[in-house]
C-alpha cells in the first residue's frame, strides 16, 4: 500500500501480537484490529487504540520539556556564577546550545523508551488475559 494511506493491521494470534513489541515505527494512520479468541471486543478495541498510540509515540513532548528544563537550568547557573553585568556572562552564553541539545536528546530517548515499555506492558497484559493455547486445544479435541 502507498505510504500515508489508511490501512488496517489484523492481529489474530498471540504470537502476532507479541511481534508488535519489536522496536520499529508503525505507519500512521493505522487501524489495529485484534481478533484473538477469548478476548472481548470492547477490551481489544480499547487496547488496540493504546497500542497504536504507544507504537507511534515519538518522544518529542518529553524531549521538549527536558530541553526547556536543561536550558533554564544552564541559564540560571550562568547568571548565578557570572552575574548579569560581567563579561563572563556573555562568554558563557554559548553553553546554552549544547545544554539544550543534550536535554532534548536525553528527553527524546527517555520518551521513546517509556513508550516502548508501555507498549510491551499493554501487549503482555492482553496476552496474559488470553486462555493458553494448549487448554483451548484440549477442550476442542
Amino acid at each position: 500500500m502507498p505510504e500515508g494511506s489508511n490501512h488496517a493491521l489484523f492481529i489474530r494470534t498471540a504470537e502476532e501480537l507479541q511481534g508488535l513489541k519489536r522496536w520499529r515505527p508503525m505507519p500512521a494512520p493505522v487501524a489495529l484490529v485484534i481478533e484473538i479468541p477469548g478476548l472481548s471486543q470492547p477490551e481489544t478495541r480499547a487496547a488496540s487504540e493504546r497500542i497504536v498510540r504507544f507504537a507511534q509515540d515519538c518522544g518529542c513532548a518529553l524531549g521538549a520539556k527536558c530541553m526547556t528544563i536543561s536550558l533554564a537550568g544552564m541559564a540560571v547557573y550562568i547568571i548565578w556564577s557570572q552575574g548579569l553585568s560581567s563579561a563572563g556572562f556573555f562568554w558563557h552564553l554559548p553553553l546554552l546550545v549544547p545544554s539544550a541539545l543534550f536535554g532534548a536528546t536525553a528527553g527524546k530517548l527517555i520518551g521513546l523508551g517509556r513508550a516502548h515499555r508501555r507498549l510491551a506492558r499493554e501487549i503482555d497484559r492482553l496476552v496474559a488475559g488470553q486462555p493458553s493455547l494448549d487448554s483451548t486445544e484440549r477442550t476442542h479435541a
